[in-house]
């Protein structure tokens, strides 16, 4: 509860804040620590604790069910002939599994909650980071060579390969250093929040917003959880519930500074994130207290 108040809080400061003083140096500087420092430590602190964690069936229908939601989000995207088709692939394919989902997956689940919730995150920050930016790039710029060397350039990429370095060899990462990242960590889900809501604006066309909103949670509240939902049940997986709530979690924070770095509809990003956060909030508490 105390999180999702400090949510609030955050996006609501970032949105009046910047509206009074227009923080344009300042959400540059903001910018430059969330790509080249916040979420390096970010991935750093989360992957590293999950280095141990058994890759096997339920990390396979992780990642078929992404690579499906790309798919048919990118399918959906040319079917509706949308603009920013790279901005709706972040929204509609990558949940947020971790600052959101783990909290919701542990209340309702307990450790076992955390468990899959974590593999989940693990196989999704992966993908996040690599092949979505790849599709989302290539989604408007439609040249492979271009968008692979603009993926290579994202810092998260070599962290993400540095981090499987240190698994590959075994190497034990002192805790001080966890430590580190994982404060650093903890101060960058604050400062995207922050991020996220000095970029809200009202939108120009509010029948056409609210279209794209009703697109991206046909996605993130539907398609989604349908995607992994069929091969867990197929293949007999028991805990199947816990990963189909993770896949149900409103778009990523992260997709929002993802689209400011490479020049996508960075303010569309942080509107449905914005919008769509708050109503799954609204309807998982009556749920919850029903």
């Amino acid at each position: 509860m105390i999180k999702i108040i400090i949510f609030i809080l955050l996006l609501l400061a970032g949105y009046f804040i910047n509206k009074k003083f227009k923080l344009i140096i300042v959400r540059k500087l903001i910018k430059f620590f969330l790509i080249y420092i916040g979420l390096p430590c970010l991935v750093l602190s989360s992957i590293s604790d999950y280095k141990i964690v058994d890759f096997g069936l339920i990390s396979l229908i992780i990642l078929f069910s992404f690579i499906l939601n790309i798919t048919v989000s990118k399918l959906g995207n040319n079917i509706l002939n949308l603009k920013n088709r790279g901005s709706f692939i972040l929204l509609n394919s990558f949940s947020n599994a971790g600052f959101l989902g783990l909290p919701i997956c542990w209340i309702l689940f307990e450790d076992v909650g955390l468990f899959y919730g974590s593999l989940y995150v693990l196989v999704g920050t992966l993908l996040h980071y690599t092949l979505g930016i790849f599709v989302s790039i290539h989604s408007e710029s439609k040249k492979v060579k271009n968008s692979i060397k603009k993926v290579l350039r994202f810092p998260i990429v070599w962290i993400l390969g540095v981090v499987f370095l240190l698994v590959i060899f075994e190497v034990n990462i002192p805790i001080l250093v966890i430590s580190f990242f994982d404060f650093i960590g903890k101060v960058t889900l604050g400062v995207a929040i922050f991020y996220i809501g000095s970029n809200l604006v009202k939108p120009k066309n509010i029948s056409s917003f609210f279209n794209e909103c009703l697109y991206v949670a046909i996605f993130r509240f539907l398609v989604s959880p349908l995607l992994i939902l069929i091969p867990l049940l197929f293949f007999g997986v028991e805990d199947y519930l816990i990963l189909v709530l993770e896949a149900m979690m409103p778009p990523a924070i992260g997709s929002t500074i993802i689209a400011g770095y490479y020049g996508l509809n960075e303010k569309l990003c942080a509107n449905i994130t914005t919008v769509l956060t708050i109503v799954f909030l609204f309807i998982f508490f009556i749920l919850f207290f029903i």
